[in-house]
């Protein structure tokens, strides 16, 4: 018979702040953005701790997110203004 031992698997410790900032992302866009980084960040300063895709996705989203509102208020606000100008010049 063979004495063969087996051990338990290495595991990863998990970057909690890593899974907030993806879930932040999609609610609020800063919040999850600025933790994603630090989980990032951590990540980076210790391979021991996973969450490295839930952190890139986090930073994606959340970039994404930010972009979009920002793009929508460049053009949603000079609309609103040049509509409440004629209605007012209307008058």
């Amino acid at each position: 018979m063979n004495n063969v031992q087996y051990s338990a698997p290495i595991t990863k410790r998990e970057n909690v702040l890593a899974l907030i900032g993806f879930i932040l992302s999609f609610f609020v866009a800063i919040a999850g953005l600025i933790c994603s980084i630090i989980a990032y960040k951590n990540y980076k300063e210790d391979n021991s701790i996973g969450g490295k895709n839930f952190a890139i996705a986090g930073i994606a989203i959340s970039a994404a997110t930010l972009g979009l509102t920002l793009l929508i208020i460049i053009i949603w606000v000079p609309l609103v203004g040049c509509t409440a100008a004629s209605i007012v010049g209307s008058v």
